[in-house]
């Protein structure tokens, strides 16, 4: 596990993932080397670095163009990156041209979880996980919605 302090940050990007919240995420996703995993709304990239040492494919999607160079800053800092497809854009629309998910963690939304989820429900491979990172309480009720 890479610590909270060594990420490259920024005030205008979330993140990382708490090393702790990281570890669960891990853990619980039962991640392997075969798995594909979308981290959308990546942030600062904590998720997309740890599952870049472990599955065999990351693709991380974020709105804004900071997240996406910081992550990519961060792969670089790690020496991770072979692996990871890095997408400037909405999740709606990123998660339209992926197929075979095999595990989703959705860390951000843009107020368009349920377009998200329904959009992942349908990419999903049958064994396919879901993972929802919600700092906020409505996020998880509608997440569970």
């Amino acid at each position: 596990m890479f610590k909270d302090d060594d990420f490259i940050k920024s005030c205008d990007v979330p993140g990382p993932t708490k090393e702790a919240i990281r570890a669960i995420i891990l853990y619980k996703s039962e991640v392997s080397s075969k798995d594909k995993v979308v981290d959308c709304g990546c942030g600062t990239g904590g998720i997309t670095c740890e599952f870049s040492k472990r599955a065999k494919e990351v693709i991380s999607i974020d709105t804004n163009p900071e997240a996406i160079e910081i992550t990519s800053k961060n792969l670089e800092k790690f020496e991770l990156g072979n692996n990871v497809t890095l997408i400037n854009d909405n999740g709606v629309n990123a998660l339209k041209n992926i197929d075979n998910i095999d595990i989703a963690v959705v860390g951000g939304s843009g107020r368009e979880l349920e377009n998200i989820l329904d959009i992942i429900d349908e990419k999903l491979n049958p064994k396919g996980r879901i993972i929802i990172t919600a700092i906020l309480v409505d996020t998880k009720v509608e997440a569970i919605q």
